[in-house]
């Protein structure tokens, strides 16, 4: 169509990325994976839109392709560069200059705090910590008094998803600033401690209220219901990309099994449903790949790297920590049948159960 060209992308050994033109040969670009500041899946709106990735490099230009083996080529970087070159890629679901306050080039250096270059990035990662908090404290006290009043009322229930919004918006603005790992949030105080364990408390009671609205599904019919979920967790997907951010931090790792909303009060039973089995049913692929990415971080701990990327120091594993976490999640029912059905293709099932 207009404006597009055939290119071929090529990986090599030493790490370079070559964008090589089909129909004449020539190699058109050639970067090193160590330049690339993120990749973009795109929201599957449309079924060109589900073929369609970019990645952005940090001298701030974006390429956007098209492609039926998206995926494999997404998981072929990711592979490469956490493998090869210990550099530690983000994959988001939409670009992420809309949602930065700091150019791609300002990261943190192994040593945060310790000059002004640092602490102007780390109070920018403060405030986006701080609105999301704002925000999803108050969206969560709405949406649970909400839903604690008319439970029982189907035609008074609020539409979950369209309450999300701020909160949404929210998350992808941390996520947009804040790396994988959560470097410069993490080690800044009590205070803060205080921030993230609430901000986690009330993300994951909003996941509750999501799945939750999910549970009444089966009157519906199956195209609605088949766009309630789609819905659904189009908006889990930024939440699950700032939790498990939130999760990697050290209060985040020891405080989030202690969080009452990691429950919600079932419709059919007479017992709360536990919110982590059901990360394993979800059947979008990107929100799914998120939602593992918490059980990952919640049963392993820390990755390996802080400071700078690739060039960091091995963290202390909390075998105390690992073990109370590992011992409470794999006990949660539908947990290791879950991981085993996704290890062997199955996966993907919903809400209450």
């Amino acid at each position: 169509g207009m404006g597009q060209v055939w290119r071929e992308l090529i990986l090599t050994r030493n790490g370079f990325l070559m964008e090589q033109d089909v129909q004449g040969g020539g190699v058109v670009s050639c970067r090193h994976v160590s330049t690339i500041y993120g990749l973009i899946r795109h929201s599957a709106s449309t079924e060109a839109s589900s073929q369609t990735f970019s990645i952005e490099y940090k001298d701030n230009t974006i390429k956007t392709y098209s492609s039926t083996i998206r995926d494999a080529i997404l998981v072929s970087l990711l592979d490469f560069t956490s493998s090869k070159n210990g550099h530690v890629l983000h994959v988001s679901d939409v670009p992420t200059d809309a949602y930065r306050i700091l150019p791609r080039t300002c990261i943190l250096s192994s040593t945060p705090t310790t000059n002004r270059e640092n602490q102007d990035v780390v109070a920018v990662l403060i405030q986006t910590l701080h609105r999301l908090h704002s925000v999803s404290s108050a969206a969560y006290a709405y949406i649970h008094s909400d839903t604690t009043v008319s439970s029982r009322d189907e035609t008074k229930q609020m539409n979950v998803v369209e309450e999300c919004g701020g909160v949404v918006q929210a998350c992808r603005e941390l996520n947009a600033n804040v790396d994988l790992e959560c470097h410069g949030i993490g080690e800044m105080g009590v205070q803060n401690d205080k921030m993230i364990v609430g901000t986690l408390g009330a993300l994951w009671g909003i996941v509750g209220s999501l799945f939750h609205s999910m549970g009444g599904m089966t009157t519906q019919s199956v195209s609605t219901q088949v766009q309630k979920r789609q819905e659904v967790e189009r908006t889990l997907c930024p939440i699950f990309q700032s939790i498990s951010r939130l999760t990697c931090t050290s209060v985040g790792l020891k405080g989030t099994i202690e969080l009452s909303t990691l429950s919600y009060p079932s419709t059919s039973h007479r017992r709360n449903v536990p919110i982590l089995p059901l990360l394993l049913k979800v059947v979008d692929s990107f929100t799914a790949y998120w939602g593992l990415k918490i059980l990952y971080v919640l049963l392993a701990g820390v990755p390996a790297t802080l400071g700078d990327k690739g060039k960091g120091v091995v963290v202390q594993r909390d075998k105390e920590m690992e073990f109370v976490n590992k011992s409470i999640i794999l006990n949660m029912p539908g947990i290791v049948n879950g991981l085993v059905s996704i290890l062997l293709g199955g996966g993907g099932g919903g809400g209450e159960e």
